[in-house]
């Protein structure tokens, strides 16, 4: 196809045989040489918005980098610059930022941004120690080459062409009703008592439950309505807003909950009174000066209880997926589970707790034979 011509030094755009666009724009003299800067995209629109972005920029006298010279390093840093910190929350841009300058550009950063190929991320990806950490790192190189990509930087997203690692996910561990019976004895008196309460009543997820507020219990109303989390953020402790409409969810406040939280609530007040340097966040579960708790410790904590009373070495998030397969057992409905725990869609839901669904169809199924086998 025949280019599309424009005026003087407008740049121009043309299809390529392998099907894509391109526009290609003058980018100044070096030894004489005229420079181009080429873009690449799926639509002749595509390129055409790349080319009027690129030929505004000129205007404002910023020259485009020309794509040989541009290193995945340098394009790495112009990333958490320009997309991520305007963008994401400190804490997010804050990991982001380790990953990248402590593994990723070390390994990888010198490669000229065009020369990057699928063969290079992979054998970076072997080299590392953990399959989570790999399949972390492709994941941020995705979604940095697929920026590179829609600017024209680069024809194609090589990250996208590498298998991502398979991580075997651990098993969530499910309570009998008898084992619950005997946590719950277990956990009487013990510093976390109510928070390892309301994830396995309520199906909170840790973070939710360490970034509760006083404010978001409605004891008149009996409801909660979980706002914020927090979350371990490289060597910081994050908090935030919950990221999906989903998450921030109004669930019911059962009287039995809301009878120790009250009770909770006066322990902590005497805790106030007693602690000359406290901080008063408003927050339900705070550390011995009222400051969030570090998530860190709780799985520690709840390991150490369970150990002792003979149960199974219980995560908290344990305590969530425990809260799904009691909800389910009690006939409630897939889509109503996936509501309390805030999941996104219902899919999600499904897909986490296959395992779970399947045991309790299974026991009906039994029931059922058991029924027909006495007739």
């Amino acid at each position: 196809m025949a280019k599309k011509r424009r005026g003087h030094n407008q740049g121009s755009i043309f299809q390529r045989k392998d099907g894509r666009w391109c526009a290609t724009v003058s980018a100044g003299y070096k030894d004489g040489k005229i420079q181009r800067k080429c873009y690449y995209g799926a639509t002749q629109k595509e390129v055409s918005d790349m080319l009027d972005d690129a030929r505004g920029k000129l205007k404002q006298g910023i020259v485009p980098v020309i794509g040989k010279k541009l290193t995945l390093g340098a394009y790495l840093e112009t990333w958490l610059t320009d997309r991520v910190k305007p963008t994401r929350r400190p804490g997010t841009f804050k990991v982001y930022a380790q990953h990248v300058n402590h593994h990723i550009s070390p390994a990888l950063g010198h490669i000229e941004l065009t020369k990057l190929t699928p063969e290079d991320i992979e054998g970076y990806m072997n080299r590392l120690d953990s399959k989570s950490l790999a399949r972390y790192h492709r994941m941020i190189l995705a979604t940095v080459l697929r920026q590179a990509e829609k600017r024209g930087y680069v024809a194609r997203n090589v990250a996208k062409l590498v298998d991502r690692p398979t991580v075997m996910q651990r098993e969530p561990m499910i309570l009998t009703s008898e084992q619950v019976e005997l946590l719950l004895d277990a956990l009487k008196g013990e510093r976390f008592e109510n928070l390892f309460r309301m994830s396995i009543t309520l199906g909170l997820r840790k973070g939710e439950c360490l970034g509760l507020r006083w404010q978001d219990i409605d004891f008149d109303a009996h409801t909660v309505t979980p706002r914020f989390q927090v979350t371990r953020q490289g060597d910081g402790v994050d908090f935030a807003e919950l990221k999906t409409d989903k998450s921030r969810r109004v669930l019911p406040l059962p009287e039995t909950v809301a009878a120790y939280l009250r009770e909770w609530r006066r322990q902590q007040l005497a805790q106030r009174m007693a602690c000359a340097t406290w901080v008063d966040n408003g927050l339900v579960f705070t550390n011995e000066r009222g400051g969030t708790i570090e998530p860190s410790i709780l799985n520690r904590h709840l390991s150490r209880i369970c150990i002792a009373a003979g149960l199974p070495d219980l995560h908290v998030h344990d305590l969530r997926h425990n809260c799904a397969s009691f909800l389910h057992a009690q006939g409630v409905d897939i889509k109503t589970v996936s509501e309390i725990l805030g999941h996104s869609n219902i899919q999600i839901t499904a897909d986490l707790y296959t395992h779970v669904f399947a045991s309790v169809k299974q026991d009906a199924i039994n029931a059922l034979d058991r029924m027909f086998a006495a007739r």
